[in-house]
């Protein structure tokens, strides 16, 4: 039977508790205002059946992103997605309790001017998958569509602001103390057919764009850079272009490499600057790459590509044929 009216609508306490460590709360509990002073802290919400009909405010009061606030149910609310944690003031929920399951509106949802506020979602597992978000745009059916987005991110500098970086998406991949972690990813971008489409145009992996309306400092469409972090630490490959499932000998590219849709003039094609290198390029053996090795003699150069070194210029010659 649902509760008398009279326990439903009981009035909000004037006064709230701002708890600094891990506080567990009661049904008469509406309005926390947590903070972080050295460490992380867990508030644990009471008990989803005792709440039947009543809202629930949690706000932040101050916290970082190493000093958390951790929102946890007591493993007993139908349907929770998993625990709610604040990194920063002002971020929080409102939950609602239907005496079944926690219904949760996070404050970062809503768009508020000038605010900086996020939402942040966390999933754990001990086995199997965890997925803090999922996001989908679909097109179904047989209208034309311009454009499905599973999703637009935008990072916006308006009016006068100054921003120091501005991102559209930022993206971390972490292994924190003692994992052990098979593969770490900064991104996993992936372009899939599933079944048998009836037509695919134009197929992309990954589409970088870059356009302004003024001339940057410095422009560069795509970067990768490698950081120094700990001893020892360097990278087998700054780009790794492979292939998977295919048979030896099958037909995988036309291209490695196509600027043929370049259009206009560039200074330098590659610029090596003053790397330290052992070996311009490395063949497995002869026949591979291109590469021929034979005994021929070669006196007279049919053309040339021109090369810098030290700021001079010289000529790496080409042959058509043998003397």
């Amino acid at each position: 039977m649902l509760e008398s009216l009279g326990a439903q609508h009981q009035s909000v306490v004037d006064k709230y508790h701002n708890p600094f460590a891990d506080y567990q709360m009661t049904s008469r509990d509406y309005v926390l205002r947590p903070y972080t002073v050295a460490a992380s802290i867990t508030v644990t919400l009471p008990p989803v059946t005792e709440c039947k009909g009543r809202f629930y405010s949690i706000r932040a009061r101050a916290c970082t992103l190493t000093n958390t606030i951790t929102i946890q149910d007591q493993d007993e609310s139908e349907g929770w997605e998993g625990d709610i944690v604040l990194y920063a003031a002002g971020q929080g929920c409102l939950l609602y309790s239907d005496g079944l399951a926690w219904m949760l509106r996070t404050f970062a949802d809503i768009e508020v001017e000038s605010s900086s506020r996020g939402q942040y979602s966390k999933a754990r597992v001990a086995t199997g998958e965890a997925t803090a978000g999922r996001f989908r745009g679909e097109a179904a059916g047989a209208t034309a569509v311009a454009s499905a987005y599973g999703v637009h991110a935008q990072g916006i500098a308006y009016g006068e602001l100054f921003a120091a970086t501005v991102n559209a998406i930022y993206a971390e991949a972490i292994a924190k103390d003692s994992t052990s972690v098979t593969t770490l990813r900064g991104a996993m971008i992936a372009a899939d057919s599933e079944g048998t489409p009836t037509l695919i145009t134009l197929m992309i992996g990954a589409h970088i764009r870059v356009k302004t309306s003024v001339q940057p400092t410095t422009f560069i469409a795509l970067k990768v850079e490698h950081e120094a972090f700990g001893a020892g630490t360097f990278l087998n490959s700054f780009i790794d272009i492979r292939t998977s499932s295919f048979a030896g000998g099958a037909t995988v590219a036309t291209n490695i490499i196509d600027m043929s849709a370049l259009v206009g003039t560039v200074t330098t094609i590659f610029d090596l600057g003053s790397v330290t290198a052992t070996n311009l390029f490395l063949v497995d053996a002869d026949g591979d790459a291109a590469v021929t090795l034979a005994s021929e003699t070669y006196s007279s150069a049919d053309g040339y590509f021109t090369i810098s070194v030290g700021g001079n210029p010289y000529r790496m010659p080409f042959y058509s044929a043998v003397d």
